[in-house]
């Protein structure tokens, strides 16, 4: 194995193989937006940090503290995302906009593994882009 830089497309290639089918599924469509600013990115994450924390206290039916500790990797993930190559960049992104839509591939307020699917996301995404230590809490 060698410590060239992949090529472009390469990382993402690896990732979406990675991924159960229906999220890479949903990925690839995020993955074709434009790059959006990082503090639009942030804000979405923190509203949703929020909604969260609201649909809890009414009820719902989903692991909170999992989805809190995604919401703060997503956060640590976009701490970082200028200083990528656009192709990683483009990665957190969509694993940040995949968080942020509750009805993903699976329904992440639907169970108690609904976040299941995003969790394997963003862990895949920091693993790809070499940010494993960004998960660590």
């Amino acid at each position: 194995m060698t410590n060239e830089t992949p090529e472009a497309g390469e990382i993402t290639d690896q990732v979406l193989a990675a991924l159960d089918p229906d999220v890479a599924e949903v990925v690839r469509g995020y993955l074709e937006d434009p790059i959006a600013s990082i503090d639009l990115l942030e804000d979405r994450v923190a509203l949703y940090a929020k909604e969260l924390e609201s649909r809890a206290e009414e009820g719902g039916v989903f692991d909170l503290d999992q989805a809190l500790t995604l919401t703060r990797q997503c956060e640590a993930l976009l701490s970082v995302a200028e200083e990528l190559a656009e192709e990683p960049r483009r990665l957190v992104q969509a694993a940040t906009l995949y968080l942020c839509v509750a009805d993903d591939a699976d329904g992440d307020m639907e169970s108690l593994i609904g976040f299941d699917d995003d969790a394997a996301l963003i862990e895949t995404v920091a693993i790809a882009i070499g940010r494993a230590d960004l998960l660590d809490e």
